[in-house]
């Protein structure tokens, strides 16, 4: 069973620098108290684990086959959202999963999920580039591989193209989420 979740708690945040923590050697960390979750996943024997996604999404990020092939690991290595570390690049399997719940041909699910990214103070997911028609391409896999919420497919990085960068991590899920899928109000 696949559930869409989303944290309903005020975000309190402190300072937060905007250079990608590979670049400055910053650790841009977000101090909240609300974490946004974006899908549940129920197994057979009743367990479930949450995937939460990142408030923070970085842009120009250089994948694993450029000539800084750990920038987008030194980011997810050194974040956090309040008490929750632990975050990293989405594996091939799980940018499946999130285009699964988040297909392109559907994209007012996306939407939604971006009102509540907003509401709770992070940055919202990108469809397309500034150009607003070419697809937004986020890194997946190590660096090795990318994704796009726009048309769904999955391509290699490149050495010399710049990406975006969301985190995801796991945990069980937290009493202050609710099922989003049925309530259009952020």
């Amino acid at each position: 069973m696949t559930c869409l979740v989303a944290s309903c708690q005020k975000a309190d945040f402190g300072d937060v620098d905007d250079a990608p923590a590979a670049e400055s050697g910053n650790n841009s960390r977000f101090e909240t108290s609300a974490h946004v979750a974006i899908l549940v996943e129920q197994s057979a024997d009743g367990t479930a684990d949450t995937m939460y996604v990142s408030l923070r999404e970085w842009d120009g990020v250089p994948s694993s086959a450029s000539a800084s092939p750990t920038a987008a690991r030194q980011i997810a290595d050194s974040y956090s959202e309040g008490t929750l570390s632990g975050w990293h690049i989405p594996t091939l399997s799980e940018a499946v999963r999130i285009k699964s719940v988040y297909p392109a041909h559907s994209l007012d699910t996306l939407y939604r999920l971006n009102a509540r990214i907003a509401a709770a103070g992070g940055d919202t997911v990108a469809v397309t580039k500034s150009d607003g028609a070419t697809a937004a391409r986020y890194l997946c896999a190590r660096g090795d591989s990318t994704f796009s919420f726009l048309n769904g497919s999955y391509l290699p990085s490149g050495k010399t193209v710049k990406y975006r960068l969301l985190l995801v991590r796991h945990s069980a899920p937290a009493a202050n989420t609710i099922d989003f899928r049925y309530n259009d109000t952020p």
